[in-house]
Formats: structure tokens, C-alpha cells, sequence
């Protein structure tokens, strides 16, 4: 499983609704270059808190999540999971080339709205978490 994160912070330059509206094409950029295909949503909740969408993703079973919690300040997850997710060959079951997208990816958002990302991979042994 994959989940990156947007913190916002007292310094960040976006609200949490643009956050959202601007980074989900963005993640879904990253996966379709990873070789990835999401779908259209299957679900959707919306809430007091803040809303809940989830996708389908190929090659799969997988699931592509994307939470906005308006909570401590408001965040964006994206979680990526399934058993499949991630394979890249015989053996493997993680995704390296695609954790390292999402952590350039954080790193470009959180320079230009002043925001905390995160990535973390637990499939993915030494490397298994970004807090940039």
C-alpha cells in the first residue's frame, strides 16, 4: 500500500478544495506514466469532516483512494492498494520508480504551496517512508 499525503500548514498558500481540484490529475498523471489506468470512481462519500472518493486501477485488483479532511488544519490522501499493486517482475511487490514519482511530485507541491507531503510504502523494505 502507497499513501501520499498533503499536510496543509499556517503557511500554505492554497485552500484545501483547490488542493484537491489541482493534485488528483496530477497523482493520476503519475500513475498513468507508471503504467497504470485508473478508472472512473465507484463510490463516493461526502461528509462533515470532509469527502471520500475511490477509484479502480489496472493492471489489478486495486484501489485508488483520495480523501480531503478538513481536521487539523486540512489534508489530502491518496492511497493506492490491491494485491496486485505495484508489481514490476517475478518477485517483486512494490513499485520503487512510482514511490519515487510521488515523492518528486510532493516535493513540486510543497515548494510551490507550502504544504507538508508525505509518502509512504510498506511494501517497499529501507525506503519506506518520505516526510519532506
Amino acid at each position: 500500500m502507497i499513501n501520499f499525503s498533503l499536510q496543509l500548514t499556517a503557511q500554505s498558500r492554497i485552500t484545501l478544495d483547490a488542493l484537491l481540484t489541482w493534485t488528483l490529475p496530477a497523482v493520476i498523471e503519475v500513475l498513468n506514466a507508471s503504467g497504470y489506468a485508473v478508472g472512473e470512481a465507484t463510490s463516493e462519500v461526502t461528509g462533515e469532516r470532509g469527502s471520500l472518493r475511490q477509484y479502480s486501477v489496472e493492471p489489478g485488483p486495486a484501489t485508488f483512494s483520495v480523501a480531503a479532511d478538513e481536521t487539523d488544519g486540512g489534508s489530502v490522501q491518496f492511497s493506492l492498494d490491491g494485491a496486485k499493486f505495484g508489481a514490476v517482475g517475478t518477485g517483486l511487490n512494490h513499485d520503487a520508480v512510482l514511490w519515487m514519482r510521488l515523492v518528486t511530485l510532493g516535493v513540486k507541491i510543497g515548494e510551490n504551496y507550502s504544504v507538508r507531503p508525505g509518502v509512504v510504502d510498506s511494501n517497499l523494505p529501507g525506503v519506506a517512508t518520505s516526510s519532506l
